[in-house]
């Protein structure tokens, strides 16, 4: 004769599982905004040549994967790419906007894209490049932290 099975361990199980659904709501929404937050900073301390700032928002394995440019993993080849960077590079104006920001339903992941927009002053030439970029973001020790990204600008190929 089969053993009678209990209700109760299913019925905990159902009560737990739609009270923690909730919860993941508020939860997502609040990571949202914190990842859109840091999202900003990280833009603004680009914008003011901050490397030392900008580091603190990578992973320490993150990766950058430049337009016609070998990768940059890890915080001492990123740090050499913003040098380099903002040495041969003088643009006036840097903004980027969201367009897209996904976190996973785990809430240790993410992905970003968006737009970029750079202006130039060379010698009273001034000049624009719109690009758009691709971020993926980690949650570590309770912290969101860029592992990779790729950009491009949206004009052809010289």
């Amino acid at each position: 004769m089969p053993k009678p099975r209990s209700f109760i361990p299913r019925f905990l199980v159902l009560i737990l599982t739609l009270s923690c659904q909730g919860k993941r709501d508020l939860n997502h929404q609040a990571e949202t905004q914190l990842l859109r937050e840091r999202s900003a900073a990280i833009v603004a301390a680009e914008a003011g040549r901050n490397i030392d700032s900008v580091l603190t928002y990578y992973a320490e394995d993150a990766v950058i994967h430049p337009p016609g440019a070998p990768a940059a993993k890890g915080h001492q080849a990123i740090r050499k790419l913003y040098e380099d960077f903002y040495r041969a590079v003088p643009f006036t104006s840097f903004t980027a906007s969201t367009t897209t920001l996904e976190i996973a339903a785990a809430g240790d992941l993410a992905y970003e894209t968006g737009v970029n927009h750079f202006e130039f002053d060379r010698g009273g030439t001034k000049s624009e490049d719109i690009g758009k970029y691709l971020s993926v973001w980690r949650k570590l020790d309770g912290k969101w932290q860029i592992g990779a990204i790729a950009f491009s600008g949206d004009h052809p190929p010289s």
